[in-house]
């Protein structure tokens, strides 16, 4: 997962002139422990923030067993002339690292992974 996502986080960069940036926050910002978050910045723009994404990709009790990508806040210029920034969630199941085991993806989950960040970004 962690080669995956770095590998991803990269060709995306390229592609589309973004910078990802891991955010820290308070943990009520979050729905759980292993959420995280993400700021996608603008480049060629001073990077200025296009919009934010949580990835919640590991399976926990209670959790329903699909992938999708969420759409929670839909960016959009405000009245006042400022720009409201988009926020998605991806949300999966794969396996959940360990200590001593890194999360292995298959490669139907990498293409997955690649497919579903694709439909936000």
């Amino acid at each position: 997962m962690e080669v995956v996502s770095k590998g991803m986080f990269e060709i995306y960069e390229k592609l589309l002139s973004v910078k990802f940036v891991k955010v820290t926050l308070d943990s009520s910002f979050y729905w759980h422990e292993d959420v995280e978050l993400y700021r996608v910045d603008d480049t060629l723009n001073n990077n200025q923030t296009l919009g934010y994404f949580y990835l919640d990709l590991f399976p926990r009790e209670g959790k329903y067993g699909h992938a999708a990508c969420f759409g929670l806040q839909p960016s959009c210029i405000l009245e006042d002339g400022t720009r409201q920034v988009s926020i998605c969630a991806m949300v999966a199941n794969f396996t959940k690292p360990t200590k001593d085991k890194p999360s292995l993806l298959q490669h139907d989950e990498g293409f997955l992974f690649f497919s579903l960040f694709s439909l936000k970004i």
